[in-house]
């Protein structure tokens, strides 16, 4: 008998898997067992069974943790890191002239480098007018 990993190597291979699994709501049986309603059969199935001294706190979060929640969350996250990719693209020449010109430490914050900036010519505009 061979066994599937419960870790996958990658998270097509976890989609692949997700996708495969029958979309049927997962629900508890207000105890420890973590049910699917099927629409087909007309009837809950188990899907798991909660032991131990939490496993009434547990059989929900389960639940939660169906294919359909885990597709959505992977899909937050491919969202998240395509904008991150894209902020990167955009913010990095920024980061790089802001370093160059020794505006802010490289890794360091350009945004509060900037307000600091501010905050020092608005007290030397202030000098000046006093010398005026």
């Amino acid at each position: 008998m061979t066994t599937t990993p419960l870790v996958k190597s990658t998270t097509d291979e976890l989609i692949e898997e997700l996708e495969a699994a029958a979309n049927d709501l997962w629900t508890t049986d207000g105890h420890s067992i973590v049910v699917a309603w099927s629409d087909q059969a007309n009837q809950c199935y188990a899907v798991a069974k909660c032991e131990g001294p939490d496993r009434i706190s547990n059989a929900p979060y389960i639940a939660a943790c169906n294919p359909e929640n885990v597709l959505a969350l992977i899909a937050c996250i491919r969202e998240l890191e395509r904008w991150k990719s894209e902020q990167l693209q955009v913010m990095t020449p920024v980061m790089e002239y802001a370093h160059s010109l020794k505006i802010a430490p490289l890794g360091g914050s350009v945004t509060q480098a900037l307000i600091d900036d501010h905050k020092r010519l608005r007290e030397l505009e202030r000098d000046a007018e006093r010398y005026q």
